[in-house]
């Protein structure tokens, strides 16, 4: 990988994206995947190296909800 994949979303990591999952949030599960080379196909004409992860988080019922659910 090169250092500008570090710094687009795309490129990202379960752990860097846990911060946008706070508050009202449980984060469930976070997997990645060992990097992995991919063979050259259409749109990409060279070998190229991939790394999968996965977040998985639920919304729990916080204060902010709850008090929504009254005022209705």
């Amino acid at each position: 990988m090169e250092q500008r994949h570090h710094t687009i979303e795309h490129y990202t990591s379960p752990e860097r994206l846990r911060r946008h999952f706070i508050g009202d949030w449980e984060v469930l599960l976070t997997l990645r995947t060992n990097e992995f080379t991919e063979r050259a196909h259409v749109g990409r004409l060279q070998d190229h190296t991939h790394r999968m992860g996965l977040l998985l988080a639920a919304h729990t019922l916080g204060s902010s909800c709850q008090q929504g659910k009254k005022d209705r």
